[in-house]
């Protein structure tokens, strides 16, 4: 009776260790899910002001520079993709949008026409500090996806994860 007694109690005990720890991980990996999601969120954010921001200095640089017509033609595809995209392409837009910005504001700065004009100076900076923004706000995303993906990489959390399907996410 008594070893009866403290099988149901020990059986109680050990199933009840057994949901704290699956509720546990299951918090856990649900708060860094979605730190990875607002995180991403804010490299997005960014990149849409980013786009706003550099639309002037395409104007202007693009009224000047009529030999850089594929480079304009490679931004506008890039500033106008729309609808559902994977994380990679959406990863890889930013990227990519960053290197032809950065391209197209060098080859301002050796332009003879563009490289003293104010307007488009006061119009770069605006855009190197966005720039900035992405950069401290990426970071921060590589930083909470390492932290997921350490997560994940645990037995508990790497069962719920493929559970629960959870996405898997990648560094900018």
């Amino acid at each position: 009776m008594t070893n009866t007694a403290l099988t149901i109690i020990f059986t109680a005990l050990f199933s009840a260790l057994i949901l704290y720890l699956f509720f546990y991980h299951y918090q856990k990996l649900r708060k860094s899910r979605r730190l990875c999601d607002t995180a991403f969120n804010d490299v997005e954010n960014l990149q849409a002001q980013l786009i706003a921001r550099s639309a002037p200095v395409i104007a202007i640089t693009q009224k000047v520079l009529r030999d850089e017509t594929e480079l304009f033609e490679e931004i506008k595809i890039i500033t106008n993709s729309q609808g559902p995209r994977s994380l990679e392409e959406r990863i890889h837009s930013i990227l990519l949008l960053r290197h032809k910005l950065n391209k197209l504001h060098r080859r301002s700065l050796s332009h003879v026409e563009l490289k003293d004009h104010a307007e488009l100076n006061a119009l770069w900076i605006k855009v190197e500090i966005t720039n900035r923004n992405i950069d401290e706000s990426a970071s921060f995303y590589n930083d909470a996806v390492h932290d997921y993906k350490e997560l994940i990489s645990q037995f508990p959390a790497s069962m719920l994860a493929d559970i629960l399907q959870y996405p898997t996410y990648h560094r900018i």
